[in-house]
């Protein structure tokens, strides 16, 4: 015989599995009043979309989100845009070149179907009497540069460079002073055939801003006389109100948004994308679309170990470092 075996489940009396059922019809219970109020909830609840017809202005769409960059960089300024330009405008590409720096001329080889137009560092303006001059007047060796720039790119714009600094406003405070100016770089352009100018500015008091004005408005009237344009450079310095009140003299604004190192001594990108939209915002507030120039591209830079220290190598190093001999 076998014996026995024990039941595996002995509820003589069947209390345990009252106390199961009713535990399940309370879970039940809940369960549904649980949906119930939910689908309730769905269906009274009001209608939050914007009325037909209407577009939710910036201010309530809520914070927008933003890259991360570097940990100085500044936040992303509201602007708003002037005077779009129309879709069918196309790319002005201008590219900086200097004569007597061989690697310019054997980048500008590379790239001689990427250009419209070159900015050349060749007027600069003389200390005592606040002339323009080819830099350096008469040199064999630019005006060669000039015969070589032009064989490769025959078709492209070319616009020597000015800076106007603020240390130079005090010999322009004459208006004949002025005028002779305007006469020179005149002259220097039509005699060279360029298309026109790139006048640098940078920050001035505001003592000086109104003679900064007579003197872009004088170069301005007289470029345009005989066809040419006038481009303003305007770095990160100047403000927004000044630049205001020399955009109208100025054909286009070529803003200098290609380097933000030079205003930091500590690694990082050249350009961060917050600063660059910043940037961009900033100066679109007073400059018409269809006038603004941005600037893209890196300059050379290295640190020292401790990452304090900014060097900037020469071209010939930093060829050499992209194309290591072999070995």
């Amino acid at each position: 015989m076998f014996p026995r075996k024990k039941p595996v489940f002995f509820d003589p009396h069947g209390h345990r599995a009252r106390l199961l059922n009713v535990v399940l019809a309370l879970a039940g219970v809940f369960a549904t009043a649980a949906v119930t109020v939910i689908t309730i909830g769905v269906l009274i609840a009001p209608d939050m979309s914007p009325p037909p017809g209407r577009t939710a202005p910036l201010s309530e769409a809520g914070e927008s989100s933003r890259a991360t960059g570097t940990p100085n960089e500044p936040p992303i300024a509201s602007g708003q845009i002037h005077n779009p330009a129309p879709a069918s405008a196309g790319a002005f590409r201008l590219a900086f070149f200097s004569y007597d720096d061989e690697a310019s001329l054997q980048s500008l080889k590379l790239h001689t179907g990427d250009v419209d137009g070159l900015i050349l560092n060749w007027i600069h303006l003389d200390d005592a009497t606040s002339e323009a001059l080819n830099f350096p007047s008469g040199d064999p060796e630019m005006l060669n540069s000039l015969a070589r720039v032009r064989s490769l790119v025959p078709k492209a714009k070319l616009y020597p460079s000015l800076t106007l600094f603020p240390e130079r406003m005090s010999l322009l405070l004459d208006p004949a002073t002025r005028e002779g100016l305007a006469a020179s770089v005149a002259a220097n352009v039509e005699a060279n055939d360029f298309a026109g100018v790139v006048v640098g500015i940078r920050s001035v008091p505001p003592s000086a801003q109104p003679v900064l004005i007579r003197t872009i408005a004088s170069l301005r009237r007289t470029l345009s006389s005989d066809g040419r344009s006038l481009i303003l450079s305007v770095p990160e310095e100047v403000s927004t109100e000044s630049l205001a009140q020399l955009v109208p003299f100025a054909d286009f604004v070529l803003i200098r948004t290609e380097n933000e190192s030079v205003m930091r001594d500590t690694t990082g990108p050249a350009v961060s994308q917050g600063w660059f939209e910043g940037q961009l915002l900033k100066r679109l507030r007073v400059v018409p679309q269809e006038k603004l120039i941005v600037t893209i591209g890196s300059y050379g830079l290295d640190f020292d170990a401790s990452a304090r220290t900014r060097r900037s190598p020469s071209s010939a190093h930093g060829i050499s470092s992209a194309n290591p001999a072999p070995s």
